[in-house]
């Protein structure tokens, strides 16, 4: 049974009364002979609000954004849950403040494929290739 609040119009009184849904409704006299009446309930909602994380380098948008950019970079939070991992400066009282969005989107580090140039005497480029479609060196000067 859920537990619902109910307050008296006339002296203030508050008291909370666990209650069948059916019952919620159903009005309880007072002890100042009036009549209690059900304080409807209020539900929170929690927001976020988009800024930019300067350990992260980048915009974050949403808490899973958060977690899939650490995930990425392999990173852990630190400190307390609810204040995080920084020290409070009294000279730099900003640093505690959400950043404002820089509009740097996350981008995750990819190994690139280094191209090679061959040469002539002149210094043209004569010949291009991918690392990756050059053949293994093996050692003893042979390529294989």
């Amino acid at each position: 049974m859920p537990i619902y609040t109910f307050e008296c119009q006339s002296c203030q009184r508050k008291i909370d009364e666990r209650r069948d849904v059916e019952d919620r409704r159903v009005p309880i006299p007072c002890e100042c002979g009036a009549v209690l009446e059900r304080i409807p309930e209020s539900f929170g909602v929690d927001t976020f609000e988009a800024y930019y994380d300067e350990g992260l380098g980048c915009d974050i948008n949403s808490r899973s954004e958060r977690k899939a950019v650490m995930a990425t970079l392999g990173v852990v939070e630190a400190g307390d849950h609810v204040g995080g991992a920084r020290n409070h400066d009294t000279k730099a009282p900003h640093q505690m403040e959400k950043q404002p969005l820089k509009g740097q989107k996350f981008k995750p580090f990819v190994p690139s494929d280094p191209t090679i140039n061959t040469h002539d005497d002149n210094g043209r480029v004569v010949n291009s290739k991918k690392m990756s479609e050059l053949p293994e060196y093996k050692g003893n000067d042979k390529l294989e």
